[in-house]
Order: structure tokens, then C-alpha cells, then sequence
């Protein structure tokens, strides 16, 4: 019976379907905001389902894929190496993300007169996205669209990623990486909290943010059991779809439960150790939430010289690359590594 882990050992200890399924979710990310953006619906799909596709599917693809990866990262590098690596995959990206959408697309697409925008508190409030201190909008850009004056609301998962960052970072310090029932218990701890009202029923202030991260803080954690008990767990393609038509159900049911995460994490990591075929010209590289987001501010660009007619949404931190320690599989120069 195959295992993730003997999967992992075919393409010598790398993820070999990681970099093409990171870049097909990011596609249908941007598909996603496209609809919200343009103020359109998805054609067949229940408003519901709709809604959640991106909270219950999209975006925890990538957290689940994102705690695969760390675990290997973190059981194989140094405390520090691990730190600055994570700094260097965030910060460098956000800083410029947020320099350019400030300082180019603002001014070109404000309706305000220059002198109004650069002295406006929403301008100076934005800039504290370089350090992670998310805020959504800029004065007077992007007025026509729906979500008038919101230039990326893809920034919320950088705080989400970074929470995700420093529990990897506690089960380091603690040790606790390296034992796995204890991680499992852990696991177990966190399903149960996302099931009580009062933990996921944040609408303000921490609370909310609480709640947010609570939200895809389990779909991080099975990633992370799965690559510690990757050789214990089948890797099979009964389960992969049983798990997809769970995921399917649920979604357009409109009712989540701890089997939801299980369904949705199984699925990222079955195609993320499967030999998923590259688009045409698609490059090697790491395509990661941990990156920064891009795409959104060109997308808005797009729709606002083009309407409803052309999609455009979020491009998640998926558009730039990062090395990893770990080395390729033999004969090859492009395989995704498992780091995150």
C-alpha cells in the first residue's frame, strides 16, 4: 500500500505536484475576487456556496499545503534558520507590494487631487501593510468598483500565515515538533475549539481576528500531522475522491463540521505528491501563500478600465519564488521543495 510518505521518496523527498497545484489555486483565487470585484455571481452556484468557496476550499489549500511543507522545514532546520527564512519570504515581498500599490497604482487611480491623497490618514494607515498591520483601502482608488476604495482584500491571510508561522515557531521552541502524538493531541485540541461558538464567534476587536485564524488554523494542523505520520497515512485514490466528494457535499450544503478540514487537507496533500503536469512555460519555483499578494491591485486595474468584463482577483503571495533548502529529485532541476 503506497503512503504519503512513499510518495515522497519516489521524487526523493520532495513534493513533486506542490508548484502546479499552489499556481492552479492561485488562478482560481483570482477567479474567485473576479465575481466580488465586478459585482457578477458565479453562474449555477448557489450564492452560499458561492461565498465560501474561497474560505472553505481556496484559501485552506494553501494554509494545509503551507503546514505540510513547514513540518518538513522545521523538522530538519535550525531554530534561527527557520526564523530568518520566514522573514525573508514575507517581508522583502510585502514591502515592495505595498511601496508600489502606495506609491505608483494610488496615485494614478485616485479620483483625489495628489496633495488630498498623500495627506489622507487612510494613505499613512496603508503603508503599515509593509509590516503586516493589514489595512484594505486607499482614498479616492478604485471608487467605481463595488468594494469602492479596496485595493487588495487578499492582505487579511498575511496576519492568518504569519499566526500560522508562530505556532510552527512554539512547536520548535517547545520540542513538540518532534513528538508526534503530542502534535496529534494538539490537533485534536484545535478541532474541538473550532467547534465552540464562543471561540469562532468573534465579530470585533481580537475576537475577531481570533476567530479568523481559528477558522484555517485546523486545516494547518492536519497539514502538519499528515508529514509527521506521512508514513502511516494511504495515499490512495478511493480516499482522494471520497475526501472530494465530502468537500463538495459540504460546501454546497452549507454545513461545516471537523470533517470538513480532514476532507480539504487530504485532497491538497494527494495532488501536492502526485507528478500534477506544469502549464506550458509555467517555470520551477516555490508559489506559496507566504509570499505576498500581487495580482489584486492589477486585477482592479483591470476591471476598472474594463468593467465586468474582464475577471481579475487576488493573486495570493503565489507570484514570487524563494529558494528552499531542500535539494531536487535526481534528474531534475524544478521540483517544488518541502519548505514552505
Amino acid at each position: 500500500m503506497q503512503t504519503i510518505g512513499t510518495a515522497l521518496k519516489q521524487y526523493d523527498g520532495t513534493a513533486p505536484g506542490a508548484d502546479t497545484l499552489r499556481f492552479w489555486l492561485a488562478t482560481g483565487v483570482i477567479v474567485y475576487h473576479s465575481f466580488g470585484m465586478t459585482g457578477n455571481v458565479m453562474p449555477g452556484v448557489p450564492d452560499h456556496a458561492a461565498a465560501e468557496f474561497g474560505k472553505v476550499i481556496l484559501v485552506p489549500m494553501f494554509i494545509a499545503l503551507s503546514g505540510f511543507l513547514l513540518a518538513a522545514s522545521a523538522t530538519r532546520t535550525d531554530l534561527w534558520r527557520f526564523v530568518i527564512n520566514r522573514v525573508l519570504r514575507i517581508f522583502p515581498a510585502l514591502i515592495a507590494l505595498t511601496l508600489v500599490t502606495a506609491f505608483v497604482i494610488g496615485p494614478v487611480f485616485t479620483t483625489l487631487p495628489l496633495t488630498e491623497y498623500f495627506s489622507d490618514a487612510a494613505f499613512w494607515r496603508y503603508l503599515l501593510v509593509a509590516f503586516s498591520w493589514i489595512s484594505f483601502k486607499l482614498p479616492g482608488v478604485f471608487i467605481d468598483l463595488p468594494a469602492s476604495q479596496v485595493v487588495n482584500p487578499s492582505l487579511w491571510s498575511i496576519p492568518v500565515e504569519l499566526q500560522c508561522y508562530a505556532a510552527m515557531l512554539g512547536m520548535m521552541l517547545t520540542g513538540i515538533i518532534h513528538r508526534r502524538v503530542w502534535v496529534l493531541i494538539g490537533l485534536v485540541a484545535v478541532l474541538a475549539l473550532s467547534l465552540s461558538s464562543v471561540v469562532m464567534g468573534g465579530q470585533n476587536g481580537v475576537h475577531f481576528h481570533i476567530s479568523r485564524f481559528m477558522t484555517q488554523f485546523p486545516y494547518f494542523m492536519i497539514g502538519v500531522v499528515l508529514y509527521l505520520y506521512r508514513d502511516q497515512v494511504p495515499r490512495h485514490i478511493g480516499l482522494f475522491w471520497g475526501c472530494a466528494g465530502v468537500t463538495l457535499l459540504m460546501l454546497m450544503d452549507g454545513r461545516h463540521s471537523v470533517v470538513l478540514p480532514l476532507a480539504v487537507t487530504y485532497c491538497a496533500i494527494f495532488l501536492a505528491t502526485a507528478a500534477l503536469a506544469k502549464p506550458p512555460g509555467l517555470p520551477g519555483g516555490d508559489y506559496s501563500t507566504a509570499s505576498t499578494s500581487t495580482g489584486e491591485s492589477r486585477s482592479r486595474w483591470c476591471c476598472t478600465r474594463c468593467r465586468s468584463r474582464i475577471p481579475g482577483g487576488s493573486m495570493w503571495p503565489s507570484l514570487f519564488r524563494s529558494r528552499s533548502p531542500w535539494r531536487s529529485p535526481r534528474g531534475t532541476s524544478s521540483r517544488s521543495r518541502l519548505s514552505s
